[in-house]
């Protein structure tokens, strides 16, 4: 049975461009099965760019496709967010006689196989509209269909005039101190290491400082559970909360009494 879930596990990971500060953002969409190969590729294609929540999912269907809905229509005021054409797919949805772009199961197979692996994407350009009458805040909902899983909605969450995904190299931008930046350059490290002994070692010790709740702690614990998506699930509710006052200290201080991080704990406490 493991064998056949692990087949049917994929991944997508969004992420933010700023092509005009705080007027046009670039939404991406990456898919891959390895979760450690897709972070390692985003963090080096799109180093200059911020990542959002990862999301874990199956096809519903054998050689099936997830389809992206925006609905467009309901945007704020004064705010669009238009799919580019190069998408793998982008036709009407057997739901919907809109237009909707989807990627298939076997595009992210045959992309997955090549060497080095590769991974589709999907783009869609955000536009604040300039003027008066544009709402000032994006809070806009993305829902994923064609898949299982348990998160099926990713929000955009974009201000007018909000710079962060701007060049890092650029004043304003967030330093290079920041704890979402220096866990998420340590999260591929991490995830390589998350053996189910280690898993559980740093679970318990994460959860005795109040860094996880009980629900991941469970979730981490579960035996039924593929080692890597206990890890994934370890890793992300550390990533959720990683910019709350100490928790980042608190982290590095758990991984550095176990032997196998202690080496990337100390190149994050250099860091900060």
């Amino acid at each position: 049975i493991d064998v056949l879930l692990a087949s049917w596990s994929y991944f997508t990971q969004p992420l933010y461009k700023n092509e005009s500060p705080g007027k046009k953002w670039l939404l991406i969409f990456l898919f891959g099965k390895d979760l450690n190969a897709l972070i390692k590729y985003m963090n080096k294609e799109y180093e200059r760019a911020e990542s959002d929540q990862e999301f874990s999912f199956r096809f519903e269907s054998s050689n099936g496709f997830l389809e992206i809905h925006t609905d467009t229509n309901k945007c704020s005021e004064g705010w669009s967010i238009s799919p580019h054409l190069g998408n793998p797919t982008n036709e009407e949805s057997i739901e919907t006689p809109t237009k909707v772009t989807k990627v298939s199961q076997s595009t992210i197979d045959e992309y997955g196989r090549m060497n080095p692996p590769r991974f589709p994407q999907c783009r869609f350009t955000i536009t604040a509209t300039p003027g008066s009458n544009t709402n000032r805040e994006l809070r806009h909902p993305v829902t994923f269909k064609g898949i299982i899983s348990d998160n099926k909605v990713f929000l955009i969450a974009l201000s007018k005039g909000d710079n962060s995904s701007q060049d890092p190299a650029k004043p304003g931008s967030s330093s290079a101190t920041d704890p979402k930046i220096i866990f998420q350059e340590k999260i591929a490290d991490l995830y390589k290491l998350m053996t189910p002994e280690n898993i559980a070692s740093i679970a318990y010790e994460v959860y005795s400082k109040r860094l996880i709740t009980d629900e991941t702690l469970q979730d981490c614990m579960t035996d039924a559970r593929r080692p890597a998506d206990r890890a994934h699930s370890l890793l992300n509710a550390l990533r959720v909360s990683i910019d709350q006052p100490g928790v980042l200290k608190k982290l590095i201080q758990v991984l550095k009494n176990n032997e196998a991080f202690r080496s990337i704990a100390e190149e994050m406490e250099h860091d900060i």
